[in-house]
């Protein structure tokens, strides 16, 4: 039932909807979608043809052969959010127990949980730190001290499948303190009757912590160091002491440094004790317990926390490539039942639902209804059950589904069919503009993008409120845009989505200006301006023929795709030429000679400016060569930060960004100086040819 038609055949693309519960905090037995299950039981050759189907697809279920989409991050938290009862605030309170801020950064967390459980089950890898990257995999032993970052974030996974075991694993045993203290905190809350957002990143973070120390142990024969408690250093501060300073100083409270200091004085120890030949490092994701350990002159093996939240929205498989093999084995493959067994874990339930069918299979770890039967799970504890599609599912009599796929066909506009005032054609279809341009706010256009590629199409009265606009005609200039680029139609007052939507969004979340700009021109009004637009000459809004309010719009809409650039307040300038970092060089050292008026450094916001309105250079692709022409050694580049000049306020750009997997758009100053160094000020530049001093 669960396999639905795929039982009797092995072919085409099963779909399973993944969803999890967590039986305390979430409100009125709501379940959560963490995205959808594809399998695809093909016939790896044709010696298999005979093969059973259930045999075909047992082998599919095991070996791989499907994909994790996971929702966006926007998506997953407020499901997260409804599911909580944290989602409303009413004079200024919300409506949960706590901060209404607070419990936002919680969900978001227990978001991007769920992009932990992927890089835990061996779907996706860590972000590491170049320089370490460089090093792996290790030709000599080296001994790896995992914090607790590493051990809820996959870095301890990706050690024991692809670095041992040249990679030697210490865990320190406060590690597993700070585990079993997450899970006693948990523990107390529930028995106290508690729940709430805190609660379920406890549980999420407390029991997929235990999961990954008791499976590396259990299944995979990988070999740990576990040193007693009594062997770490500085024990004294976190254990009672009669000391009357020490009770002053308040040391016997386990503080969040005295921990991270404990973790690396435990790598110091161990380097002290193996002599110089031999490596110690301390895998970690907190750039503060990094940066320490680097003074204490240990290596760190970091690895970028905030990476994972670009995971969410995006599509991962259960086939992989080995990171650093080669040949035949470099396929690894991983098995549903590790997505479907880590999310039962982490939350306390997770189900696999055919909506064909209605039938389901659910793992549970906790749960009231959980009892004992002969069917009982070996690993971790955990309870399994199967619901054909004539039984119901206990925990869940409504299931939340994932919004059904439109029909297309019946959208379309009819060659020669004749378009009214109100821009309908018969039947209620708006059709294809061939002239006029649109005037709209940028973000609120992405918005409804997003929300159209995510749920297939949307009433007006949901656009309207997506858009964050008022009245009817105000909603037209956004639905008109899209019908005139076939991006979506409108049929009976609901906007329905085109796959030439999913591609538009697909590239954005990819960073993909040629395939937008592709896209985009469809657009009548849109292709006419961009054909208007010349290098190094200001395209006016007089010159552009749009009205008004028309021309920022379309100005932003060049900016985003990376084909204009407004500069110096006069017009918008065509930016086509994105070179090569060889090819970069000329024209950025021409840019910097041009105005740096004898001075060594000059404005950042003037050099990007200049690239832009004499060379065609969009800032953004100026700011991709720069990084790469710098890293190939064909320019050396100089920052220098301070105060940017008030006077430049005004000289703003719009450009792409992706935040929690979802396309936004974000206003850089090019005169600020954290275009090209995000997280710094480099308001001023200095360029000279590679190999000069």
């Amino acid at each position: 039932d669960l396999f639905g038609a795929h039982a009797g055949s092995a072919s085409g693309e099963l779909v399973l909807r993944l969803d999890v519960y967590e039986d305390r905090c979430f409100r009125n037995e709501r379940r959560v979608s963490v995205g959808e299950i594809a399998l695809y039981p093909e016939l790896p050759d044709a010696s298999q043809q005979g093969s059973d189907g259930d045999d075909v697809l047992s082998k599919a279920f095991r070996h791989g052969f499907f994909e994790w989409r996971l929702p966006s991050r926007k998506a997953l938290q407020e499901e997260l959010s409804a599911a909580l009862g944290v989602e409303g605030v009413e004079d200024g309170k919300s409506s949960g127990r706590t901060d209404a801020g607070k419990d936002e950064h919680i969900v978001g967390e227990v978001a991007k949980a769920v992009a932990h459980i992927a890089i835990r089950c061996g779907l996706a890898y860590p972000v590491f730190d170049p320089m370490v990257l460089a090093r792996m995999p290790f030709l000599r032993p080296v001994s790896v001290v995992v914090d607790t970052s590493a051990v809820l974030q996959g870095g301890l996974d990706f050690l024991a499948r692809h670095l041992t075991p040249a990679a030697r694993i210490k865990i320190p045993a406060l590690v597993h303190m700070e585990i079993l203290n997450l899970v006693d905190r948990y523990f107390s809350r529930r028995r106290k009757g508690a729940s709430g957002a805190r609660m379920l990143l406890d549980h999420v973070s407390s029991q997929g912590g235990q999961r990954v120390l008791l499976r590396l142990e259990v299944n995979n024969g990988v070999e740990f160091e576990r040193p007693r408690l009594g062997a770490d250093p500085l024990r004294g501060i976190v254990q009672p002491d009669s000391d009357a300073e020490d009770r002053k100083l308040g040391l016997q409270i386990i503080q969040r440094s005295f921990a991270d200091r404990l973790i690396l004085e435990t790598s110091i120890q161990h380097r002290d004790r193996v002599g110089p030949d031999h490596s110690v490092m301390l895998m970690t994701s907190d750039q503060g317990l990094a940066r320490m350990a680097l003074t204490e002159g240990i290596e760190p093996i970091f690895f970028d926390s905030n990476a994972v939240s670009y995971l969410l929205g995006t599509t991962l498989s259960g086939v992989t490539f080995r990171p650093f093999a080669t040949g035949d084995a470099r396929l690894l493959s991983s098995s549903i039942a590790d997505v479907l067994w880590e999310c039962a874990v982490a939350f306390g339930s997770a189900r696999l639902t055919n909506d064909d069918t209605e039938a389901t299979f659910e793992v549970t770890a906790m749960g009231g209804d959980a009892v004992w039967s002969p069917y009982h799970s070996r690993e971790d504890l955990l309870w399994t059950r199967a619901c054909p599609a004539s039984e119901k599912v206990s925990l869940d009599t409504k299931p939340y589904r994932l919004p059904e796929k439109p029909s297309y066909e019946q959208t379309k506009v009819k060659d020669g069919e004749s378009v009214g005032r109100t821009g309908r054609a018969s039947g209620g279809v708006v059709r294809r503009p061939l002239t006029g341009a649109y005037s709209f706010n940028l973000a609120s256009m992405l918005n409804l993008l997003e929300a159209l590629e995510r749920m297939g199409a949307l009433s007006d009265e949901e656009g309207i409120s997506i858009a964050g606009v008022k009245t009817d005609s105000a909603y037209g200039q956004y639905f008109k845009f899209l019908a005139a680029g076939r991006f979506a139609d409108r049929k009976n007052d609901r906007l329905e989505r085109r796959d030439r939507l999913t591609d538009l969004v697909k590239a954005m979340r990819g960073f993909s200006f040629d395939d937008m700009k592709s896209l985009l021109v469809d657009v009548p009004a849109f292709r006419q301006f961009l054909e208007k637009l010349k290098v190094g000459v200001p395209l006016t809004r007089a010159a552009s023929g749009l009205r008004t309010v028309a021309f920022p719009t379309h100005c932003a809409l060049a900016e985003l795709c990376c084909a204009g650039a407004r500069s110096d307040g006069d017009g918008i300038y065509a930016t086509p030429n994105n070179p090569t970092p060889a090819g970069f060089v000329q024209p950025a050292l021409d840019a910097y000679n041009a105005v740096r008026a004898g001075e060594d450094f000059v404005l950042t916001g003037d050099w990007l400016g200049r690239l832009a309105t004499r060379s065609g250079i969009h800032p953004v692709y100026a700011r991709q060569r720069l990084a790469e022409a710098h890293q190939g050694g064909y320019l050396r580049r100089y920052f220098e930060g301070s105060t940017p000049e008030t006077r430049y306020e005004s000289r703003n750009i719009q450009v792409l960004d992706v935040q929690g997997g979802d396309p936004v758009v974000r206003k850089i100053n090019l005169y600020h100086g954290d275009f090209l160094m995000p997280g710094r000020a480099a308001v001023s530049i200095k360029l000279l040819p590679g190999g000069d001093t």
